[in-house]
């Protein structure tokens, strides 16, 4: 069983934490990559991550960070929100995304249960003000990094985990096993915030993960733990 990467900051790469999504896009544009389409149906467009099942807004991750390395053992579907964990640097310089402190959740099922979130806030439906409120309530918790760290922009924290030494970031690792970086409601791409249509696809475009589903299924789609685990161990 392949183990799910351990929490944020520890599982950074220096070569690649600041890469755009249009940088990343860029890659798969030379001739002779493999056909993406093709990887998303191997393994049935499943977040290796936190188990999203979606047909639309997968991306590709490279499991050992070099985004050279195009082994099909080394490419596996990624939700965006997953993706973006990966990548802080350019989260943070955005302004896509918070620190949280959360060890009551790991990351990646914090992933999954944020996108659900803005999708049930956006579906003006009666789930919308509960998770408008549940929304407020997680990224309030920033404040408890800022009065840590004095900042909660990931692209602060993760330049100054990476700037240690290799034997200071095995130890300062210990400490930050809490926290998380939580999506806000920005994903920029090609000079343009796509996120409002990022929520539209995933709830109302054949294949969407929330497409088919009813409403009231979303919070229970939100929590499946025994899910989301069996999927990052694919």
């Amino acid at each position: 069983m392949a183990a799910l990467p351990p929490p944020f900051l520890t599982h950074l790469h220096k070569s690649n934490w600041m890469m755009s999504r249009d940088a990343h896009e860029a890659v798969w544009l030379k001739p002779g990559r493999p056909d993406r389409r093709r990887i998303l149906d191997d393994h049935g467009y499943c977040c290796r991550f936190c188990g999203l099942i979606s047909r639309v807004e997968m991306d590709i991750h490279h499991l050992n960070g070099n985004h050279q390395d195009f082994d099909p053992a080394n490419l596996c579907p990624v939700c965006p929100f997953c993706h973006a964990s990966f990548h802080p640097g350019i989260s943070g310089l955005a302004r896509e995304a918070v620190m949280v402190i959360a060890p009551d959740v790991d990351q990646w099922s914090l992933n999954r249960l944020a996108l659900a979130l803005y999708v049930a806030e956006q579906s003006q439906s009666e789930l919308s003000q509960p998770a408008a409120e549940m929304l407020t309530s997680i990224r309030a918790r920033c404040a408890d990094v800022i009065s840590v760290f004095g900042t909660d922009n990931p692209y602060d924290l993760s330049k100054a985990f990476l700037d240690l030494p290799r034997e200071e970031r095995q130890r300062a690792s210990s400490y930050l096993t809490a926290l998380r970086i939580f999506p806000l409601p920005r994903l920029r791409q090609k000079d343009r915030n796509r996120f409002d249509e990022l929520l539209t696809n995933f709830a109302n475009a054949p294949g969407g993960a929330f497409t088919e589903m009813p409403v009231a299924q979303w919070p229970t789609y939100a929590f499946e733990k025994e899910r989301v685990h069996a999927a990052g161990s694919r």
